[in-house]
């Protein structure tokens, strides 16, 4: 699952935290036997400057944290 990218645009931090949260655990709920790999988040040409949310790199450390709980979850970097 590919998260985040567009909501680092538009939203403030606490929001996404709450929205990245909700996403996963709804993921996870409906689908607790599925295997899951999260992108922490794929790379963008614009991911400089911050924006609402922040520098882009905190996207990707909210994805990881909102998924770090979850054992049927991988989190990858979008990045690399």
């Amino acid at each position: 699952m590919a998260y985040g990218t567009n909501d680092w645009s538009g939203i403030e931090l606490s929001e996404f935290r709450e929205n990245c949260s909700a996403f996963y655990s709804a993921l996870v709920r409906n689908y607790p036997e599925a295997k899951i790999v999260a992108i922490a988040p794929i790379w963008r040409k614009d991911s400089t400057p911050a924006r609402r949310c922040g520098e882009f790199s905190q996207i990707a450390e909210e994805i990881r944290t909102a998924t770090k709980d979850y054992p049927n979850i991988v989190c990858v970097e979008g990045f690399d």
